[in-house]
């Protein structure tokens, strides 16, 4: 199976108009010979360096660890680096010191911020000295970073692109996980309208949360939420609307994914809430319920209480507990069970097989039929399971007849909820017949038409089975307590909102993996073992939650013309926006690989290659970063470059005659005999100027550090630049003028006092006059950079963001013998 880090390069190269280059190569030069020129503009490697030409770069670190790579944003400029919220993005310019570093919004949303506006934080950049520097980020949004070199006076800049990473538990770091359970807490025992007055408009409690869930999932018509096509985007925009209320408390907060088959070793089950119980409290025993969060965790309101809403117009259990009402559980403690009436099992347990089922399915309604079934149920069944003081008889019912069967009971009408019971009395499910009347029960249910289209295996259950399940059922001794969970309440246990992203996370990957994926009109499901379409319900009920154009129970932040909005999306929005080809949402998920599912090996994201694959790998393009851009004139090519012969510009030619500009790096300075390099060993820039180089290991050194290696002020005569020179004064110096001071690759010099800047001359003398006047103190180069950056930007005829040398020379044949026995060419 492709790793991520394989596919950074891969992936970068179809999603940006940019070419990116290798992961192990830090470049921002086009690294291809022969091949079409490239957009100008900035450019970075999965490090995040752009460079200019002028000598200086401007490189950011990656901050967050999300697989940008393989999300196509819609707004998306190029390339860019991620940094999520809060995480602080190192940044640094080689080359030269800056004067000032500034941030500044391409865009972001102000609908995804959370907080009051006294309590935001506010996006900024920190100089921490000479070159470096430090972004955070708060915002989901694309920014630009820019960096005004004191040398030059350049501005370098880069786009950084704030998105939030959802991380798997596991890899979470410690400061990552107290916050996000710091957060929890909060959401957890703070109320809405307290929240509000604390944390902004964006809170929502826990509390008003699971009063949504219950309305949509635990009511007698039908479950709005569960059971249906609707059940993965309606627990997306739940997912959505909790990770917004963290944020609102903590806004450096993502909401992690669990993914479950990662404890599921053989026929063994060693769940995260047992290996980590400071995370989520214990789970494996009731007793053992008070470790971790579950210490800090209020108790389940109760009509009545202070902590009762009156706004939570829902059902809830016969104590008056906002619990599922078929939970007849009486305590007020949020309880898991881990099994069925003392019996601890791991049957269900989603496996990777069951994950890679999942993805085999190849059209969106058998992908979302199956995807709240076996890929992720048993999880809710098992941690939350039945339990308390069992009869015997409802725990060998239980293993036949467990909570689906109850529900479609309660919604046929044959099985009643108690509607209040006392502390101290015993609370029971009432039947409209009794356990014996075999008769009836076949006619009314095991039997009935419309219980059979909602779940079929009915009809395999023997008359003895039926009986059991029966006699557990309507006996006035048995009480049914649920763990939260296995029902309608499941959002009470903090172990319920890592698991819902672990299926959005697979949703992603099918529409990677699988360009063909068919989305199907809604409704249409290619299995033959479900007679409903949008809902398992549809016998009852209209399927309220689960159409396509049925509104989610919870509200979306996401992308929609250059800014985050909030809304309640369709079902079919959610799915859509969540499409990583076309992605809007402000978070991102951490990485796309299960090393430990053998199931997955053979699954990889396809990649749209846009050149042929060459020997050694990958061929890299990039662009030089600057602050200017191209303007279209008569005198410009399409690529907005230099196109007049006259300044000294044939893209034929190699760059200052073919010299080594590595190897100048190698002479002792005394000889001065430039290298000649070979076309073998070619390196391209820009699409069209070309290097030369002497040996493989020269080539790979430019690749490495371009702005190193590139020669000054393009190449072309310092002295002749610097105004210095009789035949040219500065106050009349064009571009057009470059040609009367051609240049001796022969005669050079490299500038230690800078970083050790290659620069050129037009021959022994003037290099001689240019070094006798920096020595008595008059600094050319300045003058020479200046001059060269005012050409450039200048519109004579055209503004250009590169120009090498490739014509004007004065000298021809001073080679001295070529490294590495390549042959020497005139």
């Amino acid at each position: 199976m492709i790793t991520d880090s394989e596919r950074v390069m891969l992936v970068r190269r179809r999603r940006s108009p940019l070419m990116m280059v290798s992961a192990v190569v830090a470049v921002s030069l086009l690294i291809v010979v022969g091949t079409k020129p490239q957009a100008r503009g900035s450019s970075l490697n999965n490090k995040g360096e752009a460079a200019a030409y002028y000598g200086a770069s401007l490189s950011a670190e990656e901050c967050g660890g999300g697989a940008l790579w393989a999300y196509s944003i819609p707004d998306a400029q190029g390339s860019e680096v991620l940094a999520a919220p809060g995480c602080p993005v190192r940044l640094r310019v080689a080359g030269d010191a800056v004067a000032r570093w500034g941030l500044s919004r391409v865009w972001s949303g102000a609908a995804s911020i959370p907080g009051p506006g006294d309590r935001k934080p506010q996006s900024s950049v920190y100089r921490e000295g000479g070159s470096l520097a430090t972004a955070t980020l708060w915002e989901p949004g694309l920014y630009r970073i820019e960096a005004t070199t004191a040398r030059t006076g350049l501005v370098l800049s880069t786009l950084l692109r704030c998105l939030y990473v959802r991380k798997e538990v596991r890899k979470m770091t410690g400061a990552e996980r107290a916050a996000y359970l710091e957060a929890l807490e909060v959401v957890a025992t703070t109320s809405t309208a307290r929240g509000k007055e604390l944390y902004g408009p964006g809170y929502q409690s826990v509390g008003d949360l699971v009063a949504r869930h219950l309305r949509g999932s635990g009511n007698i018509v039908s479950d709005e939420l569960h059971e249906g096509l609707g059940f993965l985007s309606q627990h997306a925009a739940l997912s959505n609307e909790f990770e917004k209320s963290l944020q609102s408390v903590d806004p450096s907060v993502a909401l992690p994914y669990w993914d479950f088959t990662r404890d599921r070793v053989g026929n063994e089950t060693s769940s995260i809430v047992n290996l980590n119980p400071e995370l989520w409290g214990s789970g494996k025993n009731e007793n053992e319920n008070d470790r971790g969060l579950f210490e800090k965790l209020p108790t389940v309101p109760r009509q009545g209480d202070a902590d009762f809403d009156p706004k939570w117009v829902v059902e809830t259990n016969a104590y008056g507990y906002l619990r599922a009402p078929w939970n007849l559980n009486p305590e007020p403690r949020v309880r898991r069970f881990w099994g069925k009436c003392g019996i601890e099992t791991a049957a269900g347990w989603p496996r990777c097989e069951s994950h890679r089922a999942l993805l085999d399915k190849n059209n969106l309604g058998a992908f979302l039929t199956m995807v709240q079934g076996s890929p992720h149920g048993a999880v809710h069944m098992t941690v939350g399971g039945l339990g308390l003081e069992c009869d015997p008889i409802v725990g060998k019912a239980s293993a036949l007849f467990f909570k689906h069967h109850i529900q479609l009971m309660f919604r046929l009408g044959v099985l009643r909820m108690p509607t209040r019971c006392g502390d101290d009395a015993p609370c029971h499910y009432e039947c409209v017949r009794g356990p014996n009347d075999d008769a009836w029960w076949h006619a009314h249910y095991f039997a009935s038409g419309t219980a059979l289209q909602v779940t079929p295996v009915l009809e395999a259950l023997t008359q003895s089975q039926r009986r059991v399940a029966l006699e557990a059922l309507c006996s006035r001794e048995s009480a049914w307590v649920w763990g939260e969970q296995a029902g309608a309440d499941s959002p009470w246990d903090p172990s319920f909102w890592p698991m819902h992203p672990t299926l959005e996370r697979l949703y992603q990957f099918k529409r990677l993996i699988d360009p063909d994926f068919q989305m199907l009109p809604w409704g249409i499901v290619n299995r033959t073992d479900q007679p409903w379409k949008d809902c398992k319900w549809e016998p009852l009920s209209s399927c309220k939650g689960h159409h396509a154009h049925d509104l989610t129970a919870y509200v979306t932040t996401y992308l929609d013309e250059g800014a985050y909005k909030v809304r309640a999306l369709t079902n079919q929005e959610m799915l859509d926006v969540a499409d990583p080809r076309a992605y809007k949402l402000d978070y991102i998920y951490d990485s796309f690989e299960w090393d430990h599912c053998d199931d997955f090996r053979d699954l990889a994201i396809p990649f749209e290659e846009e050149e042929e694959e060459k020997e050694g790998g990958w061929t890299p393009t990039s662009s030089w970063n600057t602050p200017i851009k191209a303007q279209q004139s008569p005198f410009c090519d399409a690529h907005g470059v230099y196109a007049a012969e006259g300044y000294c510009d044939s893209r034929a030619l190699p760059v200052v005659e073919g010299a080594d500009v590595v190897a100048y790096r190698d002479d002792d300075g005394v000889d001065e005999k430039a290298i000649l390099g070979s076309p073998e060993f070619a390196v391209t820039v820009e699409g069209s100027f070309i290097f030369w180089f002497s040996s493989s290991a020269n080539r790979d050194a430019f690749v490495a550090f371009p702005h190193r290696y590139a020669p000054e002020l393009g190449g072309f005569c310092a002295l002749g630049l610097s105004g210095a020179d009789p035949m040219i004064s500065d106050d009349k110096l064009t571009i057009s003028d470059l040609h009367k001071v051609p240049v001796d690759p022969a005669s050079w010099w490299l500038d230690e006092r800078n970083g050790g800047g290659l620069y050129f001359f037009q021959g022994p003398e003037a290099k001689a006059v240019f070094l006798d006047a920096i020595n008595n103190g008059t600094d050319l180069v300045a003058s020479a950079t200046a001059n060269w950056h005012r050409l450039i930007r200048a519109d004579l005829p055209c503004v250009s963001d590169a120009l090498f040398n490739t014509k004007c020379f004065s000298s021809y044949n001073l080679w001295a013998p070529p490294a590495d026995g390549v042959a020497s060419t005139a």
